[in-house]
């Protein structure tokens, strides 16, 4: 009998469990992209909702991203103009068109309605042509479990249709641990693991409201809505989670000042008080690689709090990536979802951004590319301006 359960187990599980984890030697960089410096009305800098990817008619890349926080994270839509590492020489995308806030309708209205919150990534899903986003307050004390999540239908340059808003169940995920993103999990792990949920919500990490944080990466499986369904509670299953008993780890090139924020202990370092991702998550689904990738910038040095904000002496941005096979477990319930620990390295990009933080990457299968959204890159003459950075997984 044991003999017959441990042969159904080995056939149950996926064959593409099978595929190399990626590591830092599989990215090969290839350059970067201007976004335009004015769109939707205002300067482009402060740009930090996101950004996702679809083919256009001609089967063209295209680039969907959001204007300065001014415009309330205004939607705009550009082509692919190439990518150069001559610094200074970099291709300038085209705005293609210009969606404003009409992809948003009223959904972002949050805390009674007093408040438009901040887009903090977005997700297109060409199966459905869905333009997901989730947001949230700025300043979220004392914590409320606001809805997180809407998306517009888009088809060609309009907006179809507005649907939501959602919120998760407040005891499994709730606004400030999903408030940072939406990725699409692939289909043969969503139907074998999660029952079909292959929308995930995440990503976790620092957020005003701390307590209701997760300390350390998050992410958590919904089913799509059906359409038809205008928001209410989602459906989850999480997959990585931190605790304030289960602190996600990091290296120990920092000191806390801050109470609630753990210094390094038996030479382990722990997510705190400037450890942030902010749309920047993905699943990279290849034949031959794949991982869950995080990117994030964490604070280094001195870590401190002072006149109402955050200091930190350094910031520097760390990937991360999750092996699909320990999250399968996370879901057969055979681990929990703080057990789940990542591979990691230190990126420096070049130019460094003034403020170094990542706020959204797509990914073509087709190419092999990883985009990467760096704003605060390129300074104007009063602004910094983003990039987008380019990398190919290698075969």
């Amino acid at each position: 009998m044991l003999a017959l359960l441990l042969m159904t187990s080995i056939v149950s599980e996926p064959a593409e469990l099978k595929r190399s984890v990626l590591v830092k030697e599989d990215f090969e960089y290839l350059g970067a992209f201007a976004l335009p410096r004015e769109a939707c009305g205002m300067s482009t800098a402060y740009g930090e909702t996101g950004l996702t990817l679809r083919h256009g008619p001609d089967g063209k890349l295209q680039f969907l991203t959001g204007s300065h926080r001014y415009t309330k994270d205004a939607i705009y839509e550009v082509d692919f103009p190439g990518l150069s590492k001559e610094a200074g020489k970099w291709p300038t995308a085209k705005i293609l068109t210009e969606y404003g806030v009409k992809p948003y309708g009223t959904n972002k209205r949050i805390r009674k309605g007093a408040e438009i919150g901040w887009t903090h990534g977005i997700t297109f899903d060409e199966r459905s042509n869905r333009l997901y986003y989730s947001f949230g307050s700025w300043y979220n004390i004392p914590e409320l479990n606001d809805p997180s999540l809407g998306y517009a239908v888009l088809q060609d340059d309009k907006v179809k249709k507005v649907v939501g808003p959602w919120n998760a169940p407040d005891k499994k995920a709730n606004n400030q641990r999903i408030r940072g993103g939406t990725l699409l999990i692939p289909d043969w792990f969503a139907t074998h693991y999660l029952d079909g949920r292959r929308l995930g919500l995440g990503f976790g990490g620092y957020y005003s409201g701390v307590n209701a944080c997760s300390r350390g990466p998050f992410l958590t499986a919904a089913r799509e809505p059906d359409g038809e369904d205008d928001g209410g509670e989602l459906d989850v299953v999480a997959l990585i989670n931190h605790t304030e008993k289960n602190w996600g780890r990091r290296d120990t090139d920092y000191k806390s000042e801050v109470e609630w924020s753990p210094n390094p202990q038996e030479g382990k370092g722990f997510w705190g008080l400037y450890d942030e991702i902010f749309g920047a998550a993905i699943w990279i689904d290849l034949p031959d690689k794949h991982g869950l990738l995080y990117v994030s910038n964490m604070g280094h040095g001195r870590v401190w709090y002072e006149t109402s904000e955050r200091w930190a002496e350094r910031l520097d941005a760390w990937w991360w990536i999750y092996d699909p096979k320990d999250l399968a477990l996370t879901a057969q319930g055979k681990r929990k979802p703080w057990d789940n620990v990542p591979k990691s390295w230190k990126m420096d990009y070049q130019p460094r951004p003034s403020r170094v933080l990542t706020t959204g990457l797509a990914f073509d299968a087709e190419t092999r590319t990883l985009f990467l959204l760096a704003p605060n890159s390129v300074k104007g003459d009063v602004e910094h301006f983003p990039l987008v950075h380019g990398y190919r997984v290698k075969k």
